[in-house]
């Protein structure tokens, strides 16, 4: 046989006279090879005693093959019952990059004013860097399971042999494909992607133009659909609450960089500074996120081990024992070799399409409440410019505070029906900004807008996570992500017009019917995830 060495035993035990002579596994036409040949590598070898016993002839002995015998410690490391390693440091360094992604979201309604009055920007043209970001957020989304699917089969060793310092003879070895990782997908996607974000401050700190504002918006939404699409399946996998925290993350940055942008924009220094900073932060996180999402030798090991058993559930249909008394013991039924797409999958549960949706109009909602107000301020309320530009970070603190609650509200498992009258809240207050004509008092209304708005976006993904099943929930929130995406660019742009043609007193027209359309859709989603079989929002593949 090929591959064979002397000295590389097939089984532990010795067969005995009149026993065993050979074994034939069906591939179609069956293959004979004698036991004695059978070569199997040391990473495939299984402590098969403690299993069964091949010389007992009683029909009930388990085969080598039976699901029994391979499945009890891999399925239970695949409900994600073993340790997971590095978790805390894994939380910070994605904490870490949410809150950056939130600084660079939340300052954007601070600089909007000096980039009307320095690039002659309209609100039309300014409503299109929100469009710019759904362009980006969208091509990420699309081309997320393919990337992560060439990640996968990256080798840093192959990689580096081209380097000067690491280079060495090519062997035969090099030009064996290297098996798909998840692990090793997940981390080098993480790794490039926050390569790329930290681009969006390189190009936002040049101010070449609104052309280049456009790139920059585009780029840093592309970074974030692959960054979100690869870490909140972990945040997931760790427990429902961490989505809650992560985004209250997002939140805070987005709270800090408005406040820092504006106090230095106050002391004179020019707005492009500001971004030319946040390398600082974006630098620590590369490095950050690099390091701690290595995979480990454990990940590794529980990646080969459930490969094994996938390979041997699908290759055959039975064992034929060959002796004296011939027996045929049946194998598990043989699997598509061939991968579903699973974008298509999760684009037939009839609850993705809802969910996004209302992923959209949450965050079109949530734009177009804070994305124009200090515009809004400063030209209709008169607001003082040197204070105006502190009104997002307060909206964006009541955001951090209602995630942060609701993260407590998941790990406590309270009822989230009292989600319903929250948005009630919301619309009473937009009320308040329209008809009071003092800052301070629209200024707080914001504030317990944002509060309220907070636990929105995390729980429908929580309620998504419950309802997709897990090995689909990767391309599931990349998918939700990218219709909050196509929200923020398709409300903030119809706002935009509205302003342009109208006049910028409408904006409380606009959030008023948007949070008002956002009531009546929360209130056609379940207050609980839906049971199968039950359930109008499951597909026929669920029930």
């Amino acid at each position: 046989m090929p591959g064979h060495s002397a000295g590389s035993p097939a089984y532990d035990g010795s067969p005995k006279d009149g026993d065993l002579d050979d074994i034939a596994i069906g591939l179609g036409s069956p293959v004979v090879a004698p036991l004695s040949q059978a070569y199997i590598p040391d990473h495939l070898k299984l402590n098969t005693s403690s299993h069964y016993n091949l010389n007992d002839s009683s029909p009930s002995t388990p085969t080598p093959f039976s699901d029994r015998s391979f499945s009890l410690d891999t399925e239970k490391e695949r409900d994600g019952s073993t340790k997971q390693e590095r978790v805390i440091l894994r939380i910070g360094a994605g904490y870490l990059v949410y809150f950056l992604c939130g600084w660079g979201d939340g300052v954007t309604a601070t600089v909007l004013p000096y980039f009307m009055e320095e690039f002659k920007v309209t609100f039309v043209t300014g409503s299109l860097l929100y469009a710019a970001s759904t362009v980006g957020f969208i091509v990420g989304t699309l081309i997320l399971e393919r990337l992560l699917q060439q990640m996968g089969r990256i080798s840093w060793s192959k990689l580096l042999r081209w380097l000067p310092i690491c280079s060495r003879p090519e062997s035969h070895q090099d030009h064996i494909p290297t098996p798909y990782s998840p692990v090793r997908a997940r981390h080098i996607s993480i790794a490039i992607s926050s390569i790329i974000f930290s681009m969006f401050f390189v190009i936002m700190g040049s101010s070449k133009g609104y052309t280049a504002l456009f790139i920059a918006y585009m780029i840093a939404a592309f970074a974030r659909s692959i960054l979100t699409g690869s870490l909140n399946p972990y945040f997931s996998s760790i427990g429902a609450k961490h989505i809650g925290y992560a985004f209250s993350c997002w939140s805070f940055g987005g709270v800090v960089a408005p406040l820092i942008c504006q106090f230095i924009i106050a002391k004179g220094v020019h707005w492009p500074y500001f971004y030319y900073g946040s390398l600082v932060p974006c630098g620590l996180s590369i490095a950050l996120l690099s390091a701690v999402f290595i995979p480990t030798r454990q990940e590794l090991a529980l990646e080969r081990r459930t490969s094994i058993v996938d390979s041997v559930s699908s290759c055959s249909t039975s064992v034929v024992l060959k002796g004296d008394n011939e027996k045929s013991y049946p194998l598990p039924k043989p699997t598509n070799i061939k991968p579903e797409n699973k974008l298509k999958l999760v684009l037939a549960h009839p609850f993705q399409w809802t969910i996004s949706i209302f992923a959209g109009a949450y965050f079109g909602t949530e734009t177009t409440s804070q994305g124009f107000i200090v515009s809004y301020l400063l030209r209709t309320r008169n607001s003082n410019p040197a204070t105006a530009g502190y009104v997002p970070s307060g909206f964006f603190a009541g955001i951090m505070i209602g995630r942060i609650v609701w993260g407590y509200i998941t790990q406590a498992n309270a009822d989230i029906s009292f989600l319903h009258a929250l948005v009630f809240v919301a619309l009473a207050m937009q009320l308040v900004i329209w008809f009071v004509d003092i800052v301070p008092v629209n200024a707080v209304a914001l504030v317990i807008i944002g509060l309220v708005f907070g636990p929105m976006f995390p729980a429908s993904m929580n309620m998504a996570n419950d309802i997709i099943p897990a090995d689909q929930r990767l391309i599931s929130m990349a998918i939700v992500s990218a219709g909050s995406s196509l929200g923020c660019a398709i409300f903030p742009f119809a706002t935009g017009v509205i302003l342009n043609s109208k006049g910028l007193h409408t904006l409380p027209y606009c959030n008023v019917a948007l949070t008002g359309a956002l009531l009546i859709f929360w209130a056609c989603l379940p207050s609980a995830p839906p049971q199968l079989g039950v359930s109008r929002w499951l597909s026929r593949k669920q029930q």
